[in-house]
């Protein structure tokens, strides 16, 4: 191979890799596809928020055992300060949707797991727990999924 046809590989390569980012810059339709109309236009990417597409997943009809998140704050007054955290639970919302887990109709099973937040303490050096408490991190109805610290929800029809 010779170094021209290597130069003209790589510059297809960073040409393509290059073109597949389309900046939107809030007026499409005039002028190229992600470029400014004006210099003075600043180039704005799309911003996806990851707990609306979770929620969208929660409620998609192929989602085998549904879901929604909700928001959870956690606070404790510490000697070494107020802290307070902020999380995002996927909880179940649901009947199992599909014949292959433990049937349709079936309860769907609450995934949980254990948030601690700990600090080190400036006098002592050693960490303290500030925060200790279960979080709803996912649903299953796989009958043989036992789940960490799982417990099975039942909800009204």
């Amino acid at each position: 191979m010779t170094m021209k046809t290597i130069l003209l590989l790589v510059t297809f390569c960073v040409s393509a890799a290059h073109c597949l980012v389309l900046p939107s810059t809030g007026a499409i339709g005039s002028g190229q596809l992600g470029q400014p109309e004006e210099e003075d236009d600043v180039v704005q990417y799309r911003m996806v928020s990851i707990v609306d597409e979770l929620q969208e997943l929660g409620r998609h009809s192929q989602t085998v055992c549904p879901f929604k998140v909700e928001n959870k704050t956690v606070e404790n007054d510490h000697p070494l300060g107020n802290v307070v955290v902020t999380i995002d639970e996927i909880v179940c919302s649901g009947t199992c949707k599909n014949e292959n887990c433990s049937g349709t109709g079936g309860s769907c099973k609450q995934l949980m797991t254990t948030l601690r937040v700990s600090i080190r303490d400036p006098a002592t050096g050693l960490p303290e727990n500030i925060i200790s408490t279960n979080v709803a991190a996912g649903c299953s109805c796989t009958p043989q999924d036992t789940g960490a610290l799982g417990e099975d929800v039942l909800r009204a029809r």
